[in-house]
């Protein structure tokens, strides 16, 4: 009787000896793979956040080379004009020469700027070809737009064309100065951005949730409303987004997203102010 009795204590002591190992270790394991999992996702933050740095940086990058490039383009054209210029004076200069040395030192400069003018016109042939990476948002005919709308301080204004002039919607008594407003407009005419970023699923993360601006602009055949939101300073970059691909987030440096923020003041024309002071006197 007393063996079974100790057989069976014995017994009962292996089991829970064998249920308090296999709890410690199960503890271990979950502490692990705890660690782990804390592991793989600083792993994964620090990855994402290079990613995002690199990616910024490229687009820094590509930003200060396309407006170098279209600096380097402007100036190509008008270093051509001043070098062409420059060529039909000498050889207007070289039908008058006599002297042999005269002469020579004509061809001789006339030489200098035809190299100069072949070497400007590749310039201008590269900034052209890096142009061309621009992505193509929209294009409106200028003369085909009856009316466009903007807000400015939580307020949408609003012109309506009639006759090639434009007036305000919200008081058609104002002359406005219709040369301001072609310029202002110009910006629309062809809306270039420098990236886009598809398939996003979360608009405030670009501001766009609460838009800075809402440009409307409308011809006869059709309605273009690009909504404006948060300036990247570090990028120095605008998001904006079309209703015609509301998913796709682009991104711009300056143009459409940096104008339409006149007032209707800086928009009369300057005439009209004049002449309502001098009615008032």
């Amino acid at each position: 009787m007393m063996v079974a009795v100790l057989l069976g204590v014995l017994s009962l002591g292996a089991c829970v000896d064998d249920n308090e190992t296999q709890s410690v270790t199960d503890v271990r394991n979950a502490k692990a793979e705890q660690l782990q999992a804390r592991a793989d996702m600083n792993n994964a933050e620090a990855e994402a956040q290079k990613i995002q740095a690199d990616a910024e940086a490229a687009l820094i990058t590509a930003k200060a080379d396309a407006q170098k490039a279209a600096a380097a383009k402007v100036n190509a054209e008008a270093e051509t004009i001043k070098k062409r210029t420059e060529l039909v004076e000498l050889q207007k200069e070289a039908a008058g020469l006599e002297n042999d040395a005269a002469k020579i030192e004509n061809q001789r400069k006339q030489v200098e700027l035809e190299t100069a003018l072949a070497n400007l016109e590749v310039t201008k042939k590269q900034a052209e070809k890096e142009e061309e990476n621009k992505i193509q948002v929209a294009e409106i005919d200028a003369d085909a737009i009856e009316a466009f709308s903007y807000q400015l301080d939580g307020e949408t204004l609003s012109f309506t064309k009639t006759d090639d002039n434009w007036s305000y919607d919200q008081n058609t008594e104002l002359h406005m100065d219709n040369d301001r407003i072609t310029s202002m407009l110009a910006n629309v005419t062809k809306v270039e951005a420098d990236e886009e970023i598809d398939d996003v699923t979360d608009l405030s993360e670009y501001g766009l949730d609460a838009p800075s601006n809402v440009i409307t602009v409308t011809t006869a055949d059709q309605t273009y409303t690009f909504t404006v939101g948060d300036h990247n300073a570090t990028v120095n970059c605008y998001y904006f987004t079309t209703d015609q691909q509301p998913d796709v987030v682009y991104t711009m440096t300056s143009g459409l997203c940096g104008s339409f923020r006149e007032t209707t003041d800086e928009l009369i024309k300057l005439e009209s102010v004049v002449s309502d002071n001098s009615t008032e006197k």
